[in-house]
């Protein structure tokens, strides 16, 4: 049976993807080893769904239609960076949400409790939203990304009006991932 690796996610502005890209720039001189995120694949994960069985992939959609419900638009602010797990050990560099962020955890329990109903976990830590800009290929950074990251922590990509949310397909490839949207969901 063939799976799909499913995500649910926020898209993100032209406006956002040109500030992050920018700051990724800004950021490739660093010393450190980090695979960036390419413009086209900037997006804020709701929640990772993980390989599902494509004779499931309509029931996750009907799913999350669901959990967004009564949920209207909303404004989210990209700002700030960060890491996980930490700045100090990087892993995951990151842009952080300001306003918004409150909407985004309520939606995110909703979908993760929605789906928990068919059988999938929940998640196990607390939802913090994020864009993803940069992954480490390698664990220990050198002192130009603590400096940078550091320099740019008030870094601020903009505010955009969240009136969708999509389930997304990822397909892993030698030049990184891509993504198809699978389903649409208005707010």
């Amino acid at each position: 049976m063939q799976k799909i690796r499913t995500f649910v996610a926020i898209a993100t502005s032209s406006t956002i993807q040109k500030r992050a890209t920018s700051l990724i720039e800004r950021f490739r001189c660093s010393d450190a080893n980090v695979n960036w995120v390419k413009p086209d694949n900037l997006h804020l994960t709701l929640k990772f769904v993980g390989d599902v069985p494509n004779t499931e992939v309509s029931h996750v959609c009907r799913a999350v239609g669901n959990a967004v419900g009564a949920c209207g638009p909303f404004s989210v602010s990209y700002e700030g960076i960060g890491a996980f797990p930490n700045r100090e050990r990087p892993k995951v560099i990151w842009i952080g949400v300001g306003q918004g962020s409150d909407r985004l955890v309520q939606l995110h329990a909703a979908v993760d409790n929605s789906l928990s109903e068919l059988g999938f976990l929940p998640e196990r830590r607390p939802y913090q939203p994020h864009l993803t800009v940069g992954r480490l290929r390698r664990p220990v950074p050198g002192p130009q990304l603590c400096e940078l990251m550091e320099e740019y922590e008030d870094f601020s990509a903009g505010t955009v009006e969240v009136s969708e949310l999509l389930v997304m397909a990822s397909f892993l490839g030698r030049g990184g991932p891509t993504y198809d949207v699978m389903a649409r969901f208005r707010l």
